[in-house]
């Protein structure tokens, strides 16, 4: 782990602070919001007993029964009276976390039943044998063992204790097993207040209690008694996939078995979630009877995602979609949208439009501006979409994301050969522009980007393949697009706008960022030259975090850089984070702006190899000839003791 070297030139404050401040703010604001909203869930459940709520916390999963301590202190060590514990080694992060888990916690709780997976690799430590020899000791009353090793050498098989041969609990309970089936009916009458007590709760509270199961193991509670057969369709969400059912037409036969009822049991749906994947083209068009059932009764969250379908097979989106007044969330993948003249959707705020098949440009324009409180706008487009210029209209949308994905059987280079597309955005109140497209295909038409808003360039995945020619040759395109977004204050760029940035500076300079204060860039080290050039860009750059990619050998020396006009009048805060192999780089890299930038108060270090040893890092900075009179320096790396200065 990461630990971090200070030194103080000044107890200034970071330029950072004010954003990371609003962010906490806005956040808190958020979470406290979310909670008002639901006060009673968390009220009715947290005030039950504590013999009743081990008794709910029996019927989760292990791992979601602890996952149930990190509600609040009520609930910190609530599952610990749980008397069962299921663990498999497979769902931690790694063997010591789970040998960890269980050391930590299995003598704080009062177990009846163990039944442990384990998978061990060599050097694994061994654990089972205590653990076992403390559950299996007298007073613990342990009853159900189960231990399971996988693809385990023999060498290294681990040793049942002495305790568990003399374990007269265990002996017991194997021992009724194989007693007559008149004896096991007494044995299961040793509970039956764990079933009479939930089955007791009022509905409402048995539907808060099923809403925090994923929908499978809800619908499997129908299972347990008359009482419990309908009771999951009180749970207003639905989350499926087509690919946890035995093939499609089981998913099919399910989901519109489960719409009947919610209809004949008179609940209401008000969220549904669907992955559908369709093996055959032939497989059954479902969606668009799904979608309209759905939307005729209130349906307020609408996720529909269909994977690898062709452009032939996409279903329709039903009419009355367009008209449901409940809406408040929609994300639509791989659908069509058909045209209609009428669409209102009053509630929507948040929509997600993914590769989706439009019947023209003019439509989805008329659709998204049919949306009157429509706040988080996110459009992924391909290139056979019907669409040509996106055009936005919006006066509520403050987020709007943008992406591009190649479209039906296009191999790459045809990616690259399209044609280019536009874009207008007339949104006064963005915010947030999250831009993941090729911007030297694609041409921002409106002039109207207000200085507030966060600009986020993404670029293809692609780009940084290619070079000269066959990429870049829109640079003009390109440069229109930055000039679009000169105005903006926060900037943050990927390695492939920064690779197209440079390709740019080429042919001419960028245009002049002058309101640009926050710039955040992935730089990739043989385009690192290119840095002084494009801060020449950002006369007023008050901050700036670099992140090093893709270590190569690079030949200039940084100390030979020019110094922009931002170095001297206004930078002051920079953060350096390095990629393995190019730490050298970084420590150039913080000479640099160490040694020319007259306002600097703050500079961070980042890297992740240990080309770099605490003591030449220590050396190589106290021996800087810093301009800034007073500044605060923070190195973060894996060193070998912690330093401090």
């Amino acid at each position: 782990m990461s630990t971090p070297i200070l030194l103080h030139r000044g107890n200034q404050r970071s330029p950072e602070s004010m954003t990371v401040e609003r962010v906490l703010m806005m956040e808190e604001s958020k979470a406290k919001r979310m909670c008002y909203e639901r006060p009673a869930r968390e009220d009715m459940i947290s005030k039950l007993p504590d013999p009743l709520m081990s008794q709910i916390l029996f019927y989760l999963p292990t791992k979601e029964a602890v996952k149930t301590s990190v509600l609040s202190h009520r609930w910190e060590t609530l599952w610990l009276l749980v008397s069962e514990l299921d663990l498999n080694s497979s769902e931690f992060p790694d063997y010591n976390a789970f040998s960890g888990f269980g050391d930590r916690f299995l003598e704080k709780s009062c177990l009846r039943k163990l039944k442990l997976k384990i998978l061990k690799r060599k050097n694994d430590k061994s654990c089972v044998t205590w653990w076992v020899d403390f559950v299996a000791r007298p007073r613990r009353k342990l009853k159900h063992l189960d231990v399971e090793y996988l693809y385990v050498s023999r060498k290294r098989l681990e040793v049942m204790p002495i305790s568990l041969c003399v374990c007269e609990t265990l002996k017991r309970l194997v021992n009724s097993m194989e007693e007559s089936k008149e004896k096991e009916k007494e044995a299961c009458q040793e509970l039956p207040s764990r079933r009479d007590i939930i089955s007791n709760l009022p509905d409402s509270l048995i539907s808060q209690m099923l809403s925090c199961l994923p929908t499978k193991e809800a619908v499997r509670t129908s299972v347990l008694s008359t009482r419990w057969k309908t009771l999951w369709l009180l749970v207003p969400s639905l989350r499926l996939a087509s690919h946890d059912f035995p093939d499609y037409n089981s998913f099919v036969s399910f989901l519109d078995k489960s719409l009947d009822l919610y209809r004949e049991e008179n609940s209401c749906l008000h969220n549904l979630e669907l992955v559908i994947r369709k093996d055959y083209d032939d497989d059954q068009c479902c969606v668009t009877r799904w979608i309209d059932h759905v939307a005729r009764h209130k349906v307020k969250h609408l996720d529909v995602e269909c994977i690898l379908v062709k452009r032939e097979f996409l279903e329709a989106v039903p009419l009355s979609l367009y008209l449901c007044e409940s809406l408040l969330y929609l994300r639509l993948h791989r659908v069509l949208l058909v045209g209609s003249e009428s669409v209102s959707l009053p509630r929507l705020k948040t929509m997600r439009l993914e590769q989706n098949v439009y019947p023209h440009e003019a439509f989805l324009q008329f659709f998204i501006s049919s949306c009157p409180v429509l706040e988080d706008l996110s459009i992924v487009r391909k290139d056979d979409d019907n669409v040509k210029v996106l055009r936005v209209h919006s006066q509520t949308v403050t987020s709007l994301t943008l992406g591009f994905e190649p479209g039906d059987g296009h191999m790459l280079y045809h990616y690259f050969d399209r044609e280019i597309l536009g874009i207008y955005i007339d949104s006064p109140r963005l915010k947030y522009l999250n831009f993941n497209d090729d911007v030297s295909k694609c041409q921002i038409l409106s002039s109207f980007i207000s200085p507030s808003v966060k600009v986020h360039l993404g670029g293809v995945r692609y780009m940084s393949y290619y070079s000269g020619g066959v990429v870049f040759s829109n640079q003009q395109v390109a440069r229109s697009f930055f000039s679009c977004i000169s105005r903006v204050k926060d900037l943050v760029i990927s390695e492939t706008i920064m690779k197209l940035i440079y390709f740019c500076m080429k042919v001419e300079p960028l245009p002049q960022f002058c309101d640009l204060s926050y710039l955040e860039a992935k730089v990739c080290l043989v385009d690192v030259e290119m840095l002084p050039a494009l801060l020449e860009s950002c006369p007023n750059l008050n901050s700036i975090v670099l992140d090093l990619t893709r270590p190569t050998i690079i030949t200039e020396q940084i100390t030979a850089w020019a110094v922009p006009q931002c170095l001297l009048l206004s930078l002051e805060f920079v953060e350096i984070k390095c990629c393995c192999k190019a730490e050298l780089v970084g420590m150039k890299l913080a000479k640099y702006f160490a040694e020319n930038s007259v306002f600097l108060k703050k500079l961070v270090l980042r890297w992740r190899g240990y080309v770099l040893e605490e003591d030449s890092v220590l050396r190589d900075l106290l021996a800087l000839s810093w301009r800034s009179s007073t500044c605060q320096i923070e190195v973060y790396g894996p060193l070998k003791r912690p330093v401090r200065v």
